[in-house]
């Protein structure tokens, strides 16, 4: 298994997590504070939701696009 830690170069919100911390003490690797555990999920989930409205026939259209892509 190959893991990949972007720190705070990727999207995802950082908090100590930062190469530069601003206004904290922690360090970039202070390490986990709360127990980290692994739990198996479903490989096919909702991506997007799609709805269409009807007014007049007091209707919705749903339209969900469900992927079931394996990655590894």
């Amino acid at each position: 298994m190959i893991v990949h830690d972007p720190t705070d170069d990727g999207l995802q919100p950082t908090g100590k997590q930062s190469v530069h911390p601003v206004g904290i003490f922690y360090t970039d690797v202070s390490g986990s504070w709360q127990a980290v555990w692994l739990e198996p999920v479903n490989p096919a989930y909702i991506r997007r939701i799609r709805l269409i409205p009807d007014i007049h026939d007091s209707t919705i259209t749903i339209f969900p696009d469900i992927s079931s892509e394996i990655s590894g």
